[in-house]
């Protein structure tokens, strides 16, 4: 009985959580990647969970990004939240156009196994850097 509603609270502040983060957009997630704190990004993901490491592929409003089967509540939030505007360019990509390796490591370690929304993400950014890499040489 005590187990049961340790895990249903667990369960309830973990939704809490996934929701906060992924309000406006994730903007939370957002400003730790602009910032540059490889720390930052880990924890937020950490806390947020997979939802909120879908925000990071995702490209805009719209976007089903983060949408994946069998998630309760976040996936299908973070996808109301994109689809009613304010989406930004997509994190992975703007990690890869900075150069910021630190911060693009976690956000794509989050994002194995999230399907293919969040795959094309990662197709996008490598096909960015692969331009940039050529534009360097």
């Amino acid at each position: 009985q005590q187990q049961l509603r340790v895990a249903m609270v667990h369960r309830v502040v973990r939704s809490w959580i996934e929701r906060l983060l992924l309000r406006q957009q994730g903007a939370a997630l957002r400003g730790a990647v602009r910032s540059g704190c490889p720390q930052v990004v880990s924890a937020l993901l950490a806390l947020g969970g997979p939802a909120c490491a879908q925000l990071a592929a995702s490209d805009g409003p719209g976007s089903d990004a983060t949408t994946t089967p069998g998630d309760e509540s976040g996936g299908v939030l973070a996808s109301q939240q994109l689809a009613a505007g304010g989406g930004e360019e997509c994190l992975l990509s703007r990690c890869v156009e900075r150069g910021d390796f630190a911060v693009l490591t976690p956000l794509l370690e989050q994002l194995r196994g999230s399907g293919e929304a969040a795959l094309a993400g990662a197709r996008r950014a490598h096909a960015l850097a692969a331009r940039n890499a050529q534009a360097d040489m």
